[in-house]
């Protein structure tokens, strides 16, 4: 397996990721969900399913080389209408990457890890928007994150899409 065959299995899991959404949610209720909460669900699920299909066969998943793979970690606020919806909002809380030390200042600080999958499933049945996300998100402070590290999280997608 090389770095386009992650590619592509990777881009594969993120049109699942796409099609439980949409089986999850429904017809009428997807298409209402912000756009940048149906990207970064589906990028997760391409980021974290790529992973597995790799481990499965004792292969090593190229690690935050480039945006290809899912994990989206040279996003930035201040990206262009056509890659703003695709971020590392859900894969930054399972990841150990700040991308923000690691790849540029520019980028969201990732100070959050080892999130619920099952918690991550919580949100693409309820969140519809920014606002039901972060709703989703605080219930959690306590068990998997500080107030502080989540505030610390989301403080670039408040000023993206809080507005």
């Amino acid at each position: 397996m090389n770095a386009s065959d992650a590619a592509y299995i990777s881009a594969f899991y993120h049109e699942l990721g796409h099609f439980y959404h949409y089986c999850e949610r429904g017809a009428s209720v997807f298409n209402e969900i912000q756009r940048f909460i149906k990207e970064s669900f589906a990028s997760y699920a391409g980021d974290y399913l790529g992973r597995n299909y790799y481990a499965q066969y004792g292969k090593t998943f190229p690690e935050n080389s480039s945006d290809m793979y899912q994990g989206w970690q040279g996003w930035m606020i201040e990206d262009d209408d056509l890659h703003i919806h695709y971020t590392p909002l859900f894969v930054d809380l399972f990841d150990n990457y700040n991308q923000n030390i690691s790849y540029s200042d520019r980028c969201p600080s990732d100070v959050i890890s080892n999130f619920s999958h099952e918690a991550m499933l919580r949100i693409a049945r309820d969140c519809y928007d920014w606002t039901s996300c972060k709703q989703i998100l605080q219930s959690y402070v306590g068990e998997f994150y500080t107030q502080s590290e989540l505030n610390t999280n989301l403080s670039d997608y408040n000023f993206r899409f809080g507005n």
